[in-house]
């Protein structure tokens, strides 16, 4: 069995170079800053969670063999494979990928806390699974305010819409 911290550590270091790769893959400078953002605030998580391994290092803190698995999906796989998006993909489908990305790390962390075997675990865990729904929601409101002039139509026939 493998310790959730180390599980955590991994993810979040494949996070990092994930969101990295995308970040050299694309020239739209939009892209570029989002991704650096993503990568600057998995490194953020990965001190974090070294800090609580330093502070508790014989936490008997284990995750399940399929805990590892999900993780291994999430972003090693792409990692390894050198997945980028392509040059032509445009930006609604790259968010629309790193929002996925967002909701199935938080699940995992969600899982973990679950799991977790001590307050200071669960306590982790819960803040990490917070910070990846904060980065899904801030995603998805990106992607609402890019996709609004292509899905909005305003017409007086059409009566009074919300505010822009």
């Amino acid at each position: 069995m493998k310790k959730a911290y180390d599980l955590a550590l991994e993810l979040e270091l494949e996070g990092k170079q994930y969101y990295l790769s995308q970040a050299a893959a694309t020239n739209d400078p939009e892209l570029i800053k989002l991704f650096q953002m993503l990568a600057d605030d998995e490194q953020k998580h990965y001190d974090l969670v070294k800090q609580m391994k330093e502070q508790n290092p014989e936490s008997g803190v284990h995750v399940s063999s399929q805990s590892v698995a999900q993780a291994k999906s999430i972003f090693a796989d792409k990692v390894k494979s050198g997945y980028t998006f392509q040059a032509e993909a445009n930006r609604l489908e790259a968010y629309e990928h790193a929002i996925q990305q967002e909701i199935e790390t938080y699940k995992l962390y969600h899982d973990l806390a679950k799991q977790a075997e001590t307050d200071e675990a669960k306590q982790l865990f819960n803040r990490l699974a917070k910070e990846e729904k904060g980065h899904q929601i801030i995603l998805e409101n990106l992607l609402v305010l890019i996709r609004r002039p292509y899905d909005w139509v305003e017409s007086a026939e059409f009566g009074r819409m919300e505010d822009y």
